[in-house]
């Protein structure tokens, strides 16, 4: 059975998602040595290829989706920290059609903005399981509330992060990911009966809602977690530097006192940099570490 990683990335005006899957991609194929694809769109595909010719070489395959619904584009508060940001267009709901879109029997589908520094997700693989995902992510931060990732809202059900999954090609998960298209087209309804004060359309709660029906309206039922922790950093926190390709330093929130920060380091642990300006000041140094 083919195995492989799928990533999706569409440009807007002022993040550029295609470089991020470039050098996600990289760090995937060292680490982990399984080949990569990309879901993204003839534009953001252009301009990577300006950028990184050798981006045909670094994806096993490009996909392309160009005739995406106007309803899937969104606004987003992207933060440069805890002090800047700006309103832009979000693209990020086909995830919902991973199923159908991965070229691979077995697919772990991940972040553009996760690093993977170490080799600890090989081990999905070599799994019976035909599905994991991960309710727990660790903050880098020790002062975070991190009280919005336990649940999609206060009164409703537990969270799961749709930052990095597994699933072979079966009629269970053919179902699963149906589901999901489903409630991505009527949110609305959903986004009313699950309680979701927030606006914006986000993977994890889809996913969320969609685990929480075919688990029979339960949280009792646990999915299967990943073999590997993530860590994450916020993006009102701040990449501060790239000591080498499994070690980073972040400036992290000071609780109560806004604008100012506390180092963080982490070390060989995959990092999910939700801050995307941050990502993008170091893609030079990020690849400089990894080639």
């Amino acid at each position: 059975m083919s195995e492989g990683i799928l990533i999706f990335a569409h440009n807007n005006s002022e993040i550029d998602y295609a470089e991020l899957a470039y050098i996600s991609a990289r760090y995937v194929k060292k680490n982990l040595n399984k080949p990569v694809s990309l879901i993204t769109d003839s534009g953001s595909r252009e301009w990577m290829y300006k950028k990184y010719p050798d981006s045909v070489e670094v994806f096993d395959q490009i996909i392309l989706t160009d005739n995406v619904s106007l309803s899937l584009y969104q606004k987003k508060r992207y933060y440069d920290g805890a002090l800047s940001h700006k309103l832009l267009t979000f693209n990020n709901l086909l995830r919902s059609k991973s199923y159908e879109l991965t070229p691979y029997d077995k697919t772990l589908v991940i972040d553009c903005d996760l690093l993977i520094v170490n080799d600890r997700l090989k081990y999905i693989w070599e799994s019976n399981e035909d599905f994991m995902i991960s309710k727990q992510h660790h903050s880098i931060s020790s002062e975070f509330d991190d009280s919005e990732f336990r649940r999609i809202s206060d009164y409703s059900v537990d969270f799961v992060w749709a930052t990095a999954f597994y699933f072979v090609k079966n009629e269970k998960n053919n179902t699963f990911f149906e589901l999901c298209k489903h409630i991505v087209e009527n949110y609305d309804f959903y986004r009313f009966v699950y309680r979701i004060d927030n606006p914006l359309m986000r993977n994890d709660y889809v996913f969320s809602i969609a685990l929480h029906i075919l688990n029979g309206f339960s949280n009792e039922i646990q999915p299967v977690k990943l073999p590997a922790d993530i860590i994450y950093s916020l993006d009102r926190e701040d990449l501060y530097k790239v000591h080498d390709s499994k070690t980073f330093v972040f400036l992290t929130n000071k609780k109560n006192y806004l604008g100012e920060y506390i180092l963080a380091k982490t070390h060989n642990q995959n990092v999910h940099i939700m801050n995307k300006y941050a990502f993008g000041r170091n893609a030079d140094r990020l690849l400089e570490v990894i080639l």
